[in-house]
C-alpha cells in the first residue's frame, strides 16, 4: 500500500497499517515529518516518485489542494489497481483518476491532530464512510477502522462540509478549540447560522441531509471533539494554506450557482481571507 501523505490522517494510517503487518510506503515531500515517520517505521518514506513500488492500492490523504502537484509527480510511479481518497471538498477524487481505473471518495471523522513531527493524538474514534461496496470498506475493517458505505455519498459529503464550512471556520476565526465556540454566544450563533446555510444550498443542489439538520450534525461534532483544535485553526497557527478554498470556497460558488444568499458564509469569508496563509507540502 501507498499512503500519499504525512500529516496527521496519513500518520494514522501509517500506524494501523504497520500494526496489521501489511508492506507499505509513505510518500511524501522531504521534510521533517517524512524522516520522522521513516524513524518510526524504517524504510517506509519515499520522497522520489521513481523509486515507489508497485502497490495494488494507494490511500490519498494531502489537503485536496495539493492534488495536482502530487499527481504530477507521481504520474511517473506505477499505477495501482485501486486509489482511495480521504479528503475534504466536493469531487476531490476527480483528480486521481488519470493514475487508475478505480478511485473511490472516503469521508474520514477521526479525530487526529500532530502533536510532533510523525507522531499523533486523537484516532481512537470515528468512521470512514465510503461508497457501497467499495472494495476498500474490507480493507479498512482489517485496519481496525469503522467503515460505513452508502449508496450515494452525497449527503454524507454535504453533512461533513456543513462542519467543515461552520465549525473549523468559526474556531480559527476566534482561536478556540471546538468546544469553546459553544461557549461564545457570537460563535455560536455563527455556527449554527453557517451549518444550516450549507444545508439550504445543498437542497437547493438537490441534496437532502436526511432526518438531522446540518446544526444538529454540526453541534454533535463540537461536543465529541469539544477539546480538539480543528485543522484549520492548526493551519493558521502554523502557517500553512488550509483547506478553505476547497470547502468554503466552492460553497460559495454552490450558492451564487443555485441563488442561495447564504450571508453567513459571505461575513465568515469576508473575515477568515483577512488571515491569510501560505501552503505547506506535506
Amino acid at each position: 500500500m501507498l499512503i500519499v501523505g504525512t500529516g496527521a490522517v496519513a500518520t494514522l494510517l501509517a500506524e494501523r497499517v504497520f500494526d496489521a503487518g501489511v508492506p507499505f510506503q509513505v510518500f511524501g515531500t522531504p521534510s521533517e515529518r517524512l524522516r520522522s515517520l521513516d524513524a518510526r517505521f524504517p524504510g517506509c518514506s519515499v520522497s522520489d516518485p521513481a523509486k515507489v513500488a508497485l502497490h495494488d492500492c494507494w490511500i490519498v490523504a494531502v489537503k485536496a489542494g495539493q492534488n495536482r502537484e502530487k499527481v504530477r509527480a507521481l504520474s511517473v510511479a506505477p499505477s495501482p489497481s485501486r486509489i482511495l481518497v480521504l479528503q475534504n471538498g466536493f469531487r476531490p477524487e476527480a483528480d486521481w483518476r488519470d493514475l487508475s481505473s478505480r478511485v473511490d471518495r472516503g469521508l474520514s471523522t477521526y479525530g487526529v491532530k500532530s502533536r510532533a513531527p510523525g507522531f499523533i493524538t486523537g484516532g481512537e474514534r470515528g468512521c470512514i464512510t465510503v461508497s457501497e461496496g467499495s472494495p476498500f470498506a474490507a480493507l479498512l475493517r482489517g485496519l481496525g477502522f469503522l467503515v460505513a458505505e452508502e449508496p450515494d455519498l452525497s449527503p454524507a459529503i454535504w453533512r461533513k462540509l456543513s462542519v467543515n464550512a461552520s465549525l473549523n471556520v468559526v474556531a480559527a476565526l476566534y482561536d478556540v478549540c471546538n468546544g469553546e465556540t459553544l461557549e461564545i454566544s457570537e460563535a455560536r450563533e455563527l455556527v449554527r447560522a453557517a451549518a444550516l446555510e450549507v444545508e439550504e444550498i445543498a437542497r437547493a443542489g438537490g441534496v437532502e441531509f436526511g432526518p438531522r439538520s446540518g446544526w444538529e450534525v454540526t453541534r454533535e461534532v463540537v461536543t465529541l471533539t469539544a477539546g480538539n483544535i480543528c485543522s484549520t485553526l492548526a493551519d493558521v497557527r502554523s502557517g500553512r494554506r488550509s483547506e478553505y478554498d476547497q470547502i468554503n470556497g466552492e460553497i460559495l460558488a454552490a450558492a451564487e450557482k443555485w441563488g442561495v444568499p447564504a450571508p453567513t458564509l459571505r461575513f465568515l469569508d469576508l473575515e477568515f481571507r483577512k488571515l491569510g496563509t501560505t501552503m505547506e507540502a506535506a
